[in-house]
């Protein structure tokens, strides 16, 4: 079984993700980036869920202690207005990131997209090709982009200025965007034109 670490400030989030979890997994929680090193020092941890916006040590800090010291793959925990810092964070070694707020079935697939296939009894199907690795810092930014986009529009069933409003941005904006990323108004399929180094927010 898999031995997984949630660090976040925020009781309800660290709550919420070991309910999602703990049925297949050994769950650890820390409040804080001091308690998440401690932590990682006194237990074999395969998977942290890594906030970013912490009092004391923050996530970025974390995450690279963590790569001093360990193995363990690192997901970070952001919002919409946290990008920055999560392109930092992939720079740095994070394995991938999950937009605030997602649901149990998202938090699932990053499970099983990014925890290394081990022994037989981990539960985790051994056929999953290894996490995709960023090679630079404008693809990850590239890709973060389009993917908090697309995960905005479908939450919002396609409607365009809901999604511009959950993304806090203006419809005409968001349209822009939509084009120099390659996303098709109804399908979301398509290949980005180029790369471009605006924001999403």
């Amino acid at each position: 079984m898999k031995t997984i670490l949630i660090v976040d400030d925020e009781r309800g989030t660290r709550e919420s993700v070991r309910m999602i979890l703990e049925d297949s997994c050994d769950v650890r929680l820390a409040a804080s980036g001091q308690e998440a090193i401690k932590a990682m020092g006194e237990d074999d941890i395969d998977l942290v869920f890594l906030d970013i916006l912490m009092p004391g040590l923050d996530g970025l800090t974390v995450l690279s202690e963590i790569k001093k010291t360990s193995r363990a793959e690192v997901v970070i925990l952001t919002a919409v207005k946290d990008i920055r810092m999560a392109l930092k964070a992939m720079k740095l070694g994070a394995a991938d990131y999950l937009v605030k707020p997602f649901d149990a079935d998202e938090l699932r697939r990053v499970v099983e997209r990014v925890v290394r296939p081990g022994a037989k009894e981990d539960g985790l199907d051994q056929s999953l090709p290894p996490p995709r690795r960023v090679h630079s810092l404008e693809a990850a930014e590239h890709d973060l982009k389009r993917r908090l986009i697309l995960e905005a529009l479908e939450r919002c069933r396609w409607n365009q200025t809901k999604a511009a409003q959950r993304l806090r941005t203006s419809r005409r904006k968001l349209k822009y965007r939509m084009d120099i990323l390659g996303i098709s108004p109804k399908k979301g399929r398509g290949r980005p034109r180029r790369l471009g180094a605006m924001s999403v927010t």
